[in-house]
């Protein structure tokens, strides 16, 4: 009946209680969806967290609960989301379209601050470096391989990983299978590393969902379980930690993560300084660094033509150019 009443509404069934029950579902605007969807892929690899978001937005609606990360995600991952109109609460539209009307002010408010702020962060700059970043990662998991791309520090790691999620956001949706862990000298270990790993393909925050007491091998087997056929791909950043000497459980975690892959299970894009081929390249461990050194990815620093694009990009590109000027008087 209220179909028939406005056309922008469908009848449909409860997924519970089937034809028994019906409730009416607002068609989305795809468009307007995709287009906020895709800035929310954007914004997130500029630095904005869903976590913001959700604090930013609060309550969506008069009669809504405060949107939480998961409701934020799940919105993301699909337009049909949240479409129900309330079957107590006659408040002209569902929960889904007051989060769109709700995300779009807040980054109506976020283009408003950023016009009138004296200094602001530009986008990401596609350099030759993140270009090759983003190929390494993009083969590895095509490939479903361990790749090793090295890189020094500040070319534009983060950067480029951030821009790759995005873009795979973009193409296949929130729920893409793209994971990124960090390694660091506390989690250099076996457990923490196939945890952190399982966490994570599970959405899960670590911070908060730490309590795992599975041994090592249990943990290896839930991560094949949640990983398996999903084609996805693990980027391991700061891994140049795999590559120490001194950590003894380096290259059995390595093999570990290697053999995964062997599975097909995922890919797995190590982003490294080069310490990880440094330390498997000689001794019992030539065969290994053999293998490394077909899929490495080994990135110099910024070219000359890179370090313009992101002085223009941030508007200081003249200051460059009176730089050069200035040199060349005193040269004279």
């Amino acid at each position: 009946m209220i179909a028939e009443k406005n056309g922008n509404l469908a009848i449909v069934e409860d997924t519970f209680y089937g034809s028994h029950l019906t409730h009416a579902k607002e068609k989305p605007d795809v468009e307007r969806w995709t287009r906020l969807k895709n800035r929310l892929a954007d914004e997130l690899a500029r630095g904005l967290t869903i976590r913001r978001l959700a604090v930013e937005v609060g309550r969506p609606g008069k009669y809504c609960e405060p949107v939480t990360e998961d409701g934020i995600t799940r919105w993301a991952s699909d337009a049909e989301w949240g479409r129900e109109l309330s079957r107590y609460v006659d408040d002209g539209s569902s929960y889904a379209a007051k989060l769109d009307a709700a995300i779009e002010a807040f980054f109506a408010r976020l283009d408003e601050e950023r016009a009138n702020a004296p200094f602001t962060r530009p986008g990401m700059v596609e350099t030759s470096v993140t270009t090759r970043i983003i190929e390494g990662i993009a083969r590895a998991r095509r490939k479903s391989c361990p790749v090793v791309i090295e890189a020094p520090s500040g070319c534009g790691k983060t950067a480029a990983i951030e821009e790759y999620t995005a873009r795979t956001r973009k193409e296949e949706g929130f729920g893409c299978p793209v994971w990124r862990i960090e390694l660091s000298p506390t989690t250099l270990k076996m457990k923490p590393v196939l945890a952190l790993m399982l966490l994570t393909a599970q959405g899960l925050d670590p911070a908060e969902n730490w309590n795992v007491t599975d041994p090592e091998h249990v943990l290896a087997w839930k991560l094949k379980g949640v990983t398996e056929g999903r084609g996805g791909i693990f980027i391991i950043d700061e891994a140049q930690g795999l590559g120490d000497d001194k950590n003894d459980q380096a290259l059995h975690i390595f093999n570990e993560l290697r053999s995964f892959t062997d599975k097909h299970l995922f890919g797995l894009a190590f982003m490294d300084n080069g310490e990880i081929f440094r330390r498997f390249k000689g001794g019992k461990f030539t065969q290994l660094a053999s293998r490394i050194e077909a899929r490495r990815e080994v990135i110099d620093s910024p070219t000359e033509d890179d370090v313009d694009l992101i002085m223009r990009a941030s508007g200081t590109a003249d200051i460059r150019v009176n730089i050069g000027l200035s040199a060349q008087t005193r040269s004279v």
